[in-house]
């Protein structure tokens, strides 16, 4: 995993569409980290923790006699959590830079190792879930929330985002990735070993416009990528743009269905 590994861009530059992301998903999130028992006291790893929105949720979960540690390979998206982290006042988490593939140096064992859309972006995702593995103590819990990106639609359809959609895994498969690795996690906790699997889905529904403007704003972000990439022209990418937002933002009529989640744990 690398800084290119972010398919959109990360950091200052684009922190309002990663807040309304997390506010798009926090619901499913929390009712998730809710499964897991997280109680205090508890050990926890959070791989690629981005911005850090999930790791503070996680910190007050565990309370000043547990601990996380939260790694990423964005300095960037590292010193955003930092601010976060501090704001809050929490003193129980660690952040590192780090990336996915060497969490073999880690030589600390978690109760819980979580990810939220992280392993979408790995073209090697089997290898991260087994080092994942590797870091929970016996009887630790393995954790990730993984998308279906196919999986976005609109009520009515925008063919403008139909294209955005369909650009962004074309994009995500060429760089040897899986854009709908949610769907195979199943599969891929069984033939790592893992027991006690639990599974579930979340899809959040969205009819708040400020919300829905993640869908113009994702295309935005991924811009630069889809021309470099020669997926579509600048111009194209631009008339996209804008139909997304007059057809579908700007409409109080309109439904946009975000991507499906896959969330999964097991127990090593």
């Amino acid at each position: 995993m690398s800084n290119s590994s972010y398919v959109a861009s990360v950091g200052k530059s684009d922190q309002e569409r990663l807040s309304i992301q997390h506010e798009t998903f926090v619901n499913g999130t929390e009712a998730f980290l809710n499964r897991l028992k997280i109680v205090e006291g508890m050990r926890i790893l959070v791989v690629g923790c981005g911005g850090g929105d999930e790791t503070v949720m996680i910190a007050k979960k565990v309370g000043p006699t547990g601990t996380v540690t939260a790694i990423d390979i964005s300095s960037e998206q590292i010193a955003i959590a930092h601010e976060k982290i501090n704001e809050e006042k929490l003193t129980n988490v660690t952040l590192k830079i780090l990336p996915a593939e060497k969490l073999s140096e880690l030589a600390e064992k978690f109760d819980v190792v979580y990810c939220r859309m992280v392993l979408v972006h790995i073209p090697n995702p089997q290898m991260i879930l087994q080092q994942m593995k590797n870091c929970a103590k016996n009887g630790g819990l393995v954790a990730c929330e993984e998308p279906d990106i196919s999986s976005c639609f609109s009520i009515p359809p925008v063919e403008a985002f139909k294209k955005h959609i369909y650009f962004l895994c074309e994009f995500i498969k060429k760089r040897g990735c899986d854009p709908d690795l949610g769907s195979k996690m199943y599969s891929m906790f069984q033939e790592i070993g893992l027991s006690h699997i639990n599974i579930d889905f979340s899809q959040p529904a969205i009819i708040d416009k400020r919300l829905k403007s993640a869908a113009s704003l994702s295309a935005k972000s991924c811009k630069p990528q889809y021309v470099s990439t020669g997926l579509a022209s600048e111009v194209e990418v631009d008339e996209i743009i804008l139909q997304i937002e007059k057809e579908l933002v700007d409409q109080s009529n309109t439904l946009l269905g975000q991507c499906r989640m896959t969330q999964i744990y097991g127990r090593k």
